[in-house]
């Protein structure tokens, strides 16, 4: 199986492109144009195991932001929305990177282990010779 670089590249940016597809939820975009003024609380967190079972936001991208809303009456409502974690390096990013990082190291090895193997037998040959 030969991996040219040129696939990688275009492995590597397929990943990248699929991570920033920003996918939004309809309901939270109805909710935002009924209210008066959203000011985000907190930024974009990853939801726990328990907020994944009971907000529905956490459910969409896995993450959460915590909003504060004025609604006409000039009352404050909380609400979640989701989001994209764009902040930190994605864990499939570090998990790319390493893969990336032991194919090359290997491919080095096994390339100057073959060079070696190669110039030992040119040497043996080159004794027998003379």
């Amino acid at each position: 199986m030969s991996f040219s670089i040129k696939n990688l590249i275009i492995l590597v940016l397929f990943f990248s492109f699929i991570n920033s597809v920003d996918i939004k939820d309809n309901k939270n975009q109805k909710l935002n144009n009924k209210e008066k003024e959203c000011n985000p609380v907190e930024d974009c967190n990853s939801c726990t195991f328990e907020e994944l079972k009971t907000i529905d936001e956490c459910q969409v991208t896995g993450y959460k932001k915590k909003m504060k809303c004025l609604n006409k009456n000039n009352e404050e409502k909380v609400y979640y929305e989701s989001c994209n974690e764009n902040t930190r390096i994605n864990s499939v990013y570090i998990f790319l990177i390493i893969c990336i990082i032991i194919f090359f190291c290997s491919y080095k090895y096994q390339k100057t282990q073959k060079d070696l193997t190669l110039k030992n037998l040119m040497v043996k040959l080159s004794i027998l010779k003379n």
